[in-house]
């Protein structure tokens, strides 16, 4: 049987899953051929972490960096680049991701 909340391969005899410590009472049994889905939620690939993970800033230090650098070439580009940076990162999926456990930023996190 598989656990339903990670994945895992565990005894059917197990009241507990070994990989996430979910409570597997109650939870029908599944086979291999019917655990194909993906889950909804990505993992991380540094450490293993699976669940929400949390968006980063709107504005990253880089941005900054390069909106003084605009501003030399006078006050307009640099203010120009920062709003538009900040209005395409506004929507937290546009957004880096950041693990909550190891605080890795990865874009690449695959639906496992």
């Amino acid at each position: 049987m598989f656990c339903p909340n990670c994945g895992k391969e565990v005894s059917a005899d197990n009241a507990f899953c070994s990989g996430c410590g979910g409570s597997l009472k109650n939870q029908p049994t599944q086979t291999a051929h019917k655990i194909d889905q993906r889950h909804s939620v990505p993992k991380c690939t540094c450490c293993g972490y699976v669940g929400e993970w949390k968006p980063a800033p709107i504005l990253r230090p880089l941005d900054y960096i390069l909106g003084i650098v605009f501003m030399f070439l006078g006050i307009a580009p640099g203010i120009i680049y920062l709003v538009v940076v900040a209005a395409n990162r506004s929507k937290p999926e546009n957004r880096e991701k950041i693990c909550p456990n190891c605080n890795a930023k990865n874009l690449w996190t695959f639906i496992y």
